[in-house]
């Protein structure tokens, strides 16, 4: 077991992660597996039936529908799937513009001027 003084959390973590990097802590990982689940659920139930998070079940439960014969059923999976494309295109295209953009002097005015440019 781990003794840790009262009011010193950075020494526990530091303890429980000895010689590691955040993203390679088993306890991250943990944490976005239940952070992910648990908004697909969410979304799942709340949000007519379509998933947010990871695309992979819209994917499936799409797939489902149209080998069912379910056409109409089917399409509603599909504005989300494209929704999802469009951001990581969107994503992608920001970095390209902005990936030797260090030490710009015109700081956030300048990003937002060149992001309404896009």
């Amino acid at each position: 077991m781990i003794q840790v003084k009262r009011g010193n959390f950075t020494g526990w973590l530091t303890q429980v992660l000895p010689e590691k990097q955040m993203s390679e802590a088993f306890i991250n990982s943990i944490f976005l597996a239940m952070s992910g689940g648990f908004q697909d659920a969410y979304t799942y139930f709340t949000r007519g039936k379509v998933f947010s998070n990871a695309q992979t079940g819209n994917v499936v439960l799409m797939s489902q529908h149209f080998m069912m014969g379910e056409w109409k059923d089917g399409l509603k999976y599909l504005l989300p799937l494209l929704a999802f494309a469009f951001g990581v295109l969107a994503a992608e295209r920001i970095q390209a513009q902005f990936r030797f953009a260090r030490g710009c002097t015109g700081g956030r005015e300048f990003c937002c001027w060149k992001l309404q440019s896009f």
